[in-house]
């Protein structure tokens, strides 16, 4: 299926071994293709170079679905199609073209202030702009802890730069 639009791998930074856990269509050419999938990543197992979860969608349908390896190694759980894992930062640069393509279609602009999208925005960060979320340089503090519903109304920014300082 060459017309396949969409693949989505997320992928454990560990490499592990374990049966992976699939979910197939019925037959005809998306299970040709899940077969061919399968036959792929098992492959890439007896390699031992990965461990993980792979979804392939074409139009909003899923084609192909399993798990491979082990979510947790020191508990030896076994990876599921379900499985959350802790990406970290992958999805900035994602997040930082998405933000970008929609400033290209007149959809906002990164020089907004963040309040004119969140109008429960916190007062104090007024001055805090989309460009500065992208960037890193917002000055805010990490709320990951408290999150998702911490009391940020007496919380100020740090006074960051308007732009990076170069480490050279």
């Amino acid at each position: 299926m060459r017309s396949l639009a969409l693949a989505l791998l997320w992928v454990s930074a560990m490499a592990g071994e374990g049966r992976g856990q699939s979910t197939r269509p019925a037959a005809g050419p998306a299970s040709d293709f899940a077969a061919k999938a399968e036959e792929h990543m098992r492959a890439r197992l007896r390699l031992g170079d990965f461990s993980g979860v792979v979804l392939v969608a074409h139009r909003g349908q899923p084609h192909f679905r399993a798990a491979y390896g082990l979510a947790d190694r020191a508990f030896e759980v076994p990876n599921s199609p379900t499985t959350k894992f802790r990406i970290g930062s992958a999805t900035k640069p994602f997040t930082a073209v998405a933000a970008l393509f929609l400033e290209s279609l007149g959809r906002l602009k990164v020089d907004d202030p963040v309040a004119a999208y969140l109008p429960d925005w916190p007062e104090p960060w007024a001055g805090v702009t989309l460009r500065h979320l992208l960037s890193h340089t917002s000055g805010l503090p990490r709320l990951v802890i408290a999150w998702p519903h911490p009391d940020v109304g007496g919380l100020g920014r740090s006074g960051a730069p308007e732009r990076p300082r170069s480490v050279l």
